[in-house]
C-alpha cells in the first residue's frame, strides 16, 4: 500500500535508501500481474483502468475484486515460490538509421534547455535574468514565463507567480501541471482566470477529482451554485479522503439552490465520512441551517391559513386575506435555477421547438426551448438575439439557467435564461 500510494514527493522517490524498494517491489508486482496465470487474463484491463485515471489500489479492487492486502499476500507467495513465469514477445526491430534525420537545434531552444539545467536552488538570480532575456528574445514563447512563475513561487511572491503563469496561459501553454498550478494560484485574485484554466484541465483530464472539487469551489465562491452542482452531480465514486470536501461542496450547492432534500442527504453522507473536528463542526452548522430552513415563514403560514380559490362560499374578489408583511426591504426567498456555462456550438431547429447545444466541462449538453418568447436573454441589446439553425460558425461562451428534466429525456434541461458574456 505504501508503494502504490507513493507520489513524486514521497521519500520512496527521492531518498537513496528507500527508492530501491519502490522499483524492486514495483517490478515484482508487475511481473506477477502480467505473467502469473491467476492475474494475466485481466492485466490489460488493469492497465487501462490505471491509464484512465483510477487510483492503483482502486483499480486492483475493481478489476480483480481483491483488496491491496489480498494482492500483497499473493505477491509475497509469488516471490517466495519455486518458479517464475516467462513469455516470448515477438518484436520486429526496424533500422532506425534509415528513418531518422537530424537538424541543428534552434538557438532559443538551446538557451532554454541550458537555463533549465542551471535553474537550481542558490542560482535563482542567474535563472531570473536568463528567463527574462528569453522572454524578450521571443515574446511568443510561453516557456520563459512558466519558469519565471515558478521562480516567483519559490520566493513566496504569489501575485507575481500568478501574473507570470497567466502570461504563459495567454501564450498558449496548456500543459496539465501549469494549468493546475495557475488555477490554484489565481483563485484569490483572478478567480475567472482560475476557473478557465481549471476547466481546460478538466477537459484534458476529466477523471481528476481534485480538479472537479476546485471548479465546484470556485463556482460557489462566485455565487453560481448551479455550476458547482453540475460538475459534482455525475460523480459515482469517490475515495474516503475525498468524501468530506466533496459532500461539503455538494451540500452547499444544493442549499443555495433551494434543494433541501438533496442537501440533507449530502450532509448525512458528510456526517458518515467526517475525519476532523472541523468536518464535524461543519456538519452541525449545516444541519442547524437545514432545521431552521424547515421552520415555516410567517408568509407561508398565513398563505396556508388563507381560504383556497375553490373553497365553498368564498369569492376571490371580495374575500380579504391576511398576509403578514416582510420587514422593509426584504424579499421572499427565491429558489435559484441550476446553472451551467460553456461554448454555444449548435442551434437545433426541431418541428415545434428548438435546442441549444453547449460544449461544457462535463461534455456536450443540450437544452430545450419550447417557446422562444419565454426565454430571457441577457447581454445583448434589447434582450433579443437572432440565431441560425445548425452549428455556430463562431461559438460564443455563454452561461444559462435551466429547469432540469427527468432521467431519460432527450435534453438535459429546459432553458430559462441565456447569458451572453
Amino acid at each position: 500500500s505504501v508503494i502504490l500510494s507513493a507520489g513524486p514527493d514521497s521519500p520512496y522517490y527521492n531518498e537513496k535508501n528507500k527508492a530501491g524498494s519502490l522499483y524492486n517491489e514495483g517490478w515484482a508486482l508487475v511481473h506477477m500481474l502480467q505473467l502469473s496465470p491467476e492475474y494475466v487474463s485481466k492485466f490489460r484491463e488493469f492497465l487501462e483502468a490505471v491509464q484512465g485515471g483510477i487510483d492503483s489500489a482502486a483499480a486492483l479492487e475493481k478489476v480483480y475484486g481483491k483488496s491491496v492486502a489480498a494482492v500483497e499476500k499473493d505477491l509475497q507467495a509469488y516471490i517466495r515460490g519455486n518458479q517464475f513465469y516467462v513469455r516470448p514477445y515477438p518484436v520486429k526491430l526496424t533500422n532506425a538509421k534509415e528513418n531518422l534525420s537530424s537538424q541543428p537545434a534552434e538557438p532559443f531552444d538551446v538557451k532554454l534547455a541550458l537555463a533549465d539545467l542551471t535553474n537550481r536552488p542558490g542560482k535563482e538570480a542567474e535563472a531570473q535574468r536568463t528567463f527574462e532575456e528569453l522572454a524578450r528574445e521571443d515574446p511568443r514563447r510561453p516557456e520563459p514565463w512558466v519558469n519565471l512563475g515558478y521562480l516567483a513561487w519559490r520566493r513566496g511572491q504569489i501575485p507575481d507567480a500568478a501574473d507570470a503563469l497567466a502570461k504563459a496561459y495567454q501564450l498558449g501553454d496548456r500543459s496539465a501541471g501549469m494549468l493546475w498550478d495557475f488555477g490554484r494560484l489565481a483563485e484569490r485574485d483572478r478567480p475567472a482566470d482560475a476557473l478557465r484554466a481549471l476547466n481546460d484541465l478538466f477537459r484534458l483530464e476529466p477523471q481528476r477529482m481534485d480538479v472537479r472539487l476546485e471548479i465546484a469551489a470556485l463556482n460557489l465562491n462566485a455565487g453560481r451554485p448551479g455550476g458547482a452542482y453540475s460538475v459534482l452531480a455525475d460523480v459515482t465514486r469517490i475515495t474516503a479522503d475525498e468524501a468530506p470536501r466533496f459532500f461539503t461542496l455538494l451540500a452547499s450547492a444544493q442549499m443555495q439552490m433551494g434543494d433541501r432534500a438533496g442537501a440533507r442527504a449530502a450532509v448525512a453522507k458528510l456526517a458518515a465520512n467526517v475525519k476532523t473536528p472541523e468536518d464535524r463542526a461543519r456538519v452541525e452548522q449545516m444541519q442547524h441551517y437545514l432545521e431552521q430552513a424547515d421552520v415555516p415563514s410567517p408568509v407561508a403560514t398565513a398563505a396556508a391559513a388563507a381560504p383556497k380559490d375553490d373553497a365553498p362560499g368564498t369569492n376571490m374578489e371580495s374575500a380579504p386575506r391576511l398576509v403578514r408583511a416582510l420587514p422593509s426591504g426584504q424579499r421572499p426567498p427565491l429558489l435559484p435555477s441550476p446553472e451551467i456555462d460553456g461554448s454555444f456550438i449548435e442551434f437545433v431547429c426541431l418541428e415545434k421547438s428548438f435546442k441549444i447545444v453547449l460544449d461544457t466541462a462535463q461534455g456536450r449538453k443540450s437544452f430545450l426551448i419550447s417557446d422562444p418568447k419565454q426565454i430571457v436573454v441577457v447581454g445583448r441589446a434589447g434582450g433579443k438575439v437572432d440565431l441560425n439553425c445548425g452549428p455556430q460558425e463562431r461559438p460564443e461562451h455563454v452561461k444559462l439557467e435551466y429547469a432540469p428534466m427527468t432521467a431519460g429525456a432527450d435534453a438535459d434541461g429546459v432553458l430559462k435564461i441565456l447569458y451572453f458574456e
